[in-house]
């Protein structure tokens, strides 16, 4: 990942956050949890109003019964990009943004459980912040994530992983520190990853550690940093 500093970490709108948690929930649950976070964030309800065209008197159970949490989650994505771009929710400035992440999100799903959306809030973050880079004159993809090479060292394993996201962000920032046949370095460690850590250097260290932390910020939530230890 490009050098990035903390004050251009991008924030992710904490209802796409509690929305892509959801997991294997009845449309009874999804709407429920929609109403909570409605009732938290009265502007996250007049925003999905307005993009749905829902009326009050609309029920949350019988409009998620038909449209389903994905496409739901999708279109609140392509808002938050599409304000992240040109400052208004209802455009169509990012639907090819949410498509590319839709795209690679069908590519990897074989990696992670069904029904998982943490990667997709993962491709969501990165494409949040090549749009701020893109608006300081910088030009990135996806911030320089590489998922055709991502992709090739998860086949390594057969394994799907609660925790692609985070797998993700490490491998991408290995791909970065390491000039060696990562392949070959994660075959011969059999998966182990902490012997790969240990060789590198203080400062290759310190920016796996903060391409970790910058995403941790992003979504609120170190828990996965403090009680990992696989």
């Amino acid at each position: 990942m490009i050098e990035q500093d903390y004050d251009l970490i991008s924030y992710i709108p904490k209802p796409l956050i509690e929305i892509t948690s959801a997991k294997n929930l009845s449309s009874r649950a999804i709407s429920s949890l929609i109403f909570d976070i409605t009732q938290q964030d009265p502007s996250f309800g007049i925003l999905i109003q307005k993009l749905f065209n829902m009326t009050s008197t609309d029920s949350f159970e019988k409009f998620f019964s038909d449209i389903g949490l994905d496409q739901f989650r999708n279109k609140v994505a392509q808002a938050y990009l599409c304000h992240a771009k040109v400052g208004d929710y209802f455009l169509k400035e990012a639907q090819e943004d949410i498509e590319q992440i839709v795209s690679i999100e069908k590519q990897f799903e074989s990696f992670m459980p069904p029904n998982d959306f943490s990667f997709f809030l993962l491709l969501f973050y990165l494409k949040l912040c090549d749009i701020k880079y893109e608006a300081l004159g910088k030009t990135t993809s996806f911030c320089n994530y590489d998922f055709t090479k991502i992709k090739a060292l998860l086949n390594l394993s057969s394994k799907r992983s609660s925790n692609i996201s985070w797998l993700c962000i490490l491998l991408n920032s290995l791909m970065h520190n390491i000039e060696d046949d990562l392949i070959s370095l994660i075959e011969n460690a059999k998966g182990d990853f902490s012997n790969i850590l240990e060789s590198l250097d203080i400062e290759q260290r310190s920016s796996i550690v903060k391409d970790h932390l910058d995403y941790a910020q992003a979504i609120d939530s170190y828990s996965y940093l403090l009680y990992h230890r696989d």
